[in-house]
């Protein structure tokens, strides 16, 4: 991780109470301002993944794709059975099921969807609260804990489902551990699929708990990274506000 950025996050978290009770590492932070890009130096950048030879538009308000049009991410950093994926983007149709994420390199019919404004993990749990509408924005996010086999779903900070993954249903088994986003699988001949845009993308190695998903929601979008100046003087701030805490 860039040694600027971590500060940064690592004053946020800490300033807002959340020390984390295992290290999670952010390893993709995607602001999507008319870009792929990273915000972390060094990191992957997402990949287009085109439908019938159309990617989709990067724009400076988000991703905006279509129907099976989607994206990837493939790296090193990222840990397959131990990880938290943020998204906050809207989908153009909720009616029956649209996949979110795949795990299996768009094989199986498995994976993190919405079915009919309902967040859901086929084969296994449906939140039974219909948080999706037609074009309507939520944040989503799925973490899933390699110590317990917990997979944890949440939208707009709040949890939708648990269940204990015990099949590893929701571990990467594609190659270089790669996830791919809003895209279909061949196994159902890719009808579970809609248009939307996506506003921003975060992606951790470990699984992020409750409390740290409600501060990320309420955090709202990543920013462009700082200069270094500026978040030294972020970091510096930070410390002397818990200095001057401990000290009353």
């Amino acid at each position: 991780m860039n040694p600027v950025r971590s500060c940064v996050l690592l004053g946020c978290v800490f300033a807002a109470g959340f020390a984390p009770a295992h290290a999670q590492v952010l390893v993709g932070e995607f602001p999507l301002h008319g870009s792929l890009n990273n915000n972390l130096a060094g990191g992957a950048a997402l990949t287009l993944v085109p439908f019938n030879g159309s990617p989709g538009q990067v724009t400076p308000a988000g991703y905006v794709f279509g129907a099976n049009q989607g994206l990837s991410f493939t790296s090193p950093s990222f840990t397959p059975a131990s990880y938290s994926l943020e998204f906050s983007f809207n989908f153009t149709s909720v009616s029956g099921w649209t996949k979110i994420a795949d795990f299996s390199d768009l094989v199986s019919d498995i994976g993190f969807y919405q079915l009919n404004g309902d967040l859901n993990f086929y084969n296994v749990v449906d939140s039974g609260v219909a948080d999706f509408s037609n074009g309507g924005t939520v944040d989503v996010v799925l973490t899933r804990d390699v110590a317990t086999g917990t997979l944890t779903g949440y939208v707009n900070g709040h949890q939708r489902f648990l269940f204990v993954d015990s099949s590893s249903l929701a571990v990467t088994s594609a190659p270089g551990n790669k996830l791919v986003f809003f895209v279909d699988d061949a196994a159902t001949g890719q009808r579970e699929a809609s248009g939307g845009t996506l506003n921003y993308l975060r992606i951790y190695d470990g699984a992020l708990s409750s409390a740290q998903v409600s501060a990320l929601f309420a955090a709202g979008a990543p920013l462009a990274v700082p200069e270094a100046s500026t978040a030294l003087l972020l970091c510096l701030g930070v410390a002397g506000l818990a200095l001057a805490r401990r000290r009353r």
